[in-house]
């Protein structure tokens, strides 16, 4: 397993569509677990609908934020796998 602090070292993808703060684990080309910090003030929940303040983040938008996670995944696979020295060669 290997710990990733930033996903903007990994995605081409910055504000306000990163949609991450943080990757806590990664296992290249298996699993991934990111966080996202959701704040009053974020751009996707500003504003009003009904009259009524939207205080949840829309659907859509955490499955981009899911989308971003594995995205890690299959990014951090292909980094390792063409980083890794060739076999029988001693890094």
């Amino acid at each position: 397993m290997t710990t990733v602090v930033n996903p903007l070292d990994l995605l081409p993808h910055r504000y306000p569509f990163l949609l991450l703060d943080r990757i806590e684990v990664v296992t290249p080309g298996q699993e991934a677990r990111g966080r996202k910090l959701v704040t009053g003030s974020e751009w996707q929940l500003v504003g009003s609908r009904d009259g009524v303040s939207s205080l949840a983040m829309p659907h859509a938008l955490i499955v981009e934020a899911l989308a971003r996670v594995g995205e890690v995944v299959l990014v951090n696979a292909v980094l390792t796998t063409i980083v890794r020295p060739a076999a029988g060669v001693k890094a």
